[in-house]
């Protein structure tokens, strides 16, 4: 009975040094997109302290395919492919490596929440905070994310050869196929329209010969123009 009544004790004071909060703001509009997927909880689960967002934390956990719970001696556990994130009232460790840890776990209405930047970023996501939307993005983890980089041009009317302020498409593709060497994967090359009428060369071989140095240069997709 002493026992259960010590461990009681532990579990109540974890749990208030958990949930003291100093500049916490509650149920303001904030919103969670984690892979382009809201976080579907009340507003008022979604906490601003100093800062620093705090959300649920068995609904983050399943937003980024982990598993969240509490252990009996008032620790949060965060689990995912190898990875234990673990909370304490004052620290954070991953796989008992001590990370820095600027805002604590509170407790709220029968719920745990963790500060989302911490978590996310341990689990090798991006984090993104738009101030205007008062929007958190959680993007990952980072290995699944491409940067997508979208090169374009327009109007070329058939300007195949260099000429005044025309680099001619022998140095257009060069740049256009020098740039994706810089991301290959993410990438794309597209063409807004008006590329062939324009040069004789391409108007009498209607535009035939940009067809070609554009398939050579690897556009991805080009517009009819107007």
């Amino acid at each position: 009975m002493l026992s259960r009544l010590r461990k009681t004790g532990l579990i109540m004071l974890l749990t208030l040094g958990l949930t003291l909060t100093g500049g916490a703001v509650f149920g303001q509009d904030y919103g969670v997109l984690v892979n382009g997927t809201p976080l579907k909880v009340p507003s008022s689960f979604l906490v601003n302290d100093n800062g620093r967002l705090l959300v649920p934390g068995d609904d983050l956990a399943t937003a980024l395919d982990a598993r969240f719970y509490a252990q009996p001696n008032g620790e949060l556990l965060v689990e995912k492919a190898g990875q234990t994130l673990t909370f304490t009232a004052s620290s954070l460790r991953q796989n008992e490596k001590p990370v820095t840890l600027n805002v604590a776990p509170q407790y709220i209405e029968g719920r745990w929440l963790i500060p989302l930047r911490a978590t996310a970023e341990s689990l090798d996501c991006a984090v993104e905070w738009n101030s205007f939307t008062k929007m958190a993005q959680v993007w990952g983890p980072t290995g699944d994310v491409v940067a997508l980089d979208v090169l374009g041009i327009s109007d070329f009317h058939g300007a195949l050869e260099e000429s005044g302020k025309d680099p001619g498409f022998a140095k257009l593709g060069g740049f256009l196929r020098n740039q994706r060497t810089r991301n290959p994967q993410g990438t794309l090359i597209l063409s807004g329209g008006d590329m062939f009428q324009g040069s004789l060369l391409s108007t009498v071989s209607q535009g035939r010969p940009v067809v070609a140095a554009m398939n050579a240069t690897g556009f991805d997709a080009m517009a009819v123009g107007n």
